[in-house]
């Protein structure tokens, strides 16, 4: 019956002029639906469920294999990182400053790295929510070339900030011994802007679509995902 109902929907779905659409073949077909519909509606329910599943599981796939086509670029020592450079399991973050879900994982991506000494996470700038995150993530990236010891502070003061404008980073950053007038400079340098471009077709590539999300392994899990969620994920990997 399933397959009957396939067949049918293939043949509503096909390309038929205007003119053939008002024969009695097509009719007919019609019918059968109206029918199949009345009699046993949950063919179709069942229909659709199995033709998510299908989509869902072809998505995975590509998003599989974006995943172990870009794994170098994803792990890179140019994005900034906490964590073990030979860690056992990397987890991967697209976050933007401005996103409010991306600052409830700072204390859960705090726990989990005092929970496990051999992970490391990976940030990866994907600034999304207009000029202030363009403005945040360049900064963030100055400081990781200025200082990658003093990055994981002025991370956190920049994910806790109200103000993200120029001068509060520039601020925050000399708060924690940054030089600022290097920081500025860096900001607006090329290596900074080529690292936001490369970021974006990196989220492309992947199927990013907003923050946070986050790679471990093999797994992509879009949203504020729970600890739980990630150390399963951990597990997966080291496995």
């Amino acid at each position: 019956m399933l397959r009957t109902l396939t067949a049918v929907g293939l043949a509503l779905a096909s390309p038929i002029g205007p003119v053939a659409a008002e024969t009695p073949a097509r009719t007919e077909i019609e019918e059968v639906v109206r029918e199949l519909l009345a009699r046993e509606p949950e063919l179709v329910v069942d229909a659709i469920r199995s033709y998510q599943a299908q989509q869902e599981e072809a998505r995975n796939a590509r998003v599989a294999d974006a995943i172990a086509a870009n794994r170098e670029a994803l792990e890179s020592a140019a994005h900034p990182s906490i964590g073990p450079a030979e860690a056992a399991v990397t987890v991967v973050e697209f976050f933007d400053y401005r996103c409010g879900f991306c600052r409830r994982m700072v204390p859960r991506l705090d726990a989990l790295l005092a929970d496990h000494q051999d992970v490391r996470v990976v940030f990866v700038e994907f600034p999304v929510l207009g000029p202030d995150s363009l403005r945040a993530a360049q900064a963030s990236l100055a400081v990781w070339r200025q200082d990658p010891e003093i990055y994981p502070d002025v991370h956190r003061a920049f994910m806790a900030a109200d103000d993200l404008s120029a001068p509060a980073l520039v601020a925050i950053a000399e708060d924690h011994g940054l030089d600022g007038d290097r920081l500025v400079e860096d900001m607006q340098s090329a290596a900074v802007r080529e690292r936001l471009a490369a970021n974006h077709r990196l989220a492309r590539e992947i199927g990013v679509e907003g923050t946070p999300a986050f790679i471990v392994g093999d797994a992509f899990m879009p949203g504020a995902v729970p600890v739980e969620q990630l150390e399963a994920a951990i597990a997966e990997a080291r496995g």
